[in-house]
């Protein structure tokens, strides 16, 4: 199993799901801002010493905390993967 936590920075990846610890509110907030099922993701910059990591995703770009972003299941990709 791979999440959005184990991305280099410059990776591409699909969501595909999210772990069974993470909340309801919280899987639909991520699905609003485009981490939805099959929706592509790049990780632009990764902290150091565990800190947020920088993500692209639907035109847009989002800080996570590592602990959500190794709730975030994903399949790594190419990029030139088009679904």
């Amino acid at each position: 199993m791979t999440t959005l936590r184990d991305m280099a920075p410059g990776s591409d990846a699909r969501v595909q799901s999210f772990s069974a610890e993470l909340p309801p509110e919280v899987s639909r907030r991520l699905r609003e801002l485009g981490f939805g099922q099959g929706d592509l993701v790049r990780c632009l910059r990764v902290a150091p010493l565990g800190g947020p990591r920088v993500y692209a995703v639907s035109g847009a770009a989002f800080a996570l905390e590592a602990e959500l972003a190794e709730r975030v299941v994903v399949r790594l990709v190419d990029s030139h993967d088009d679904g």
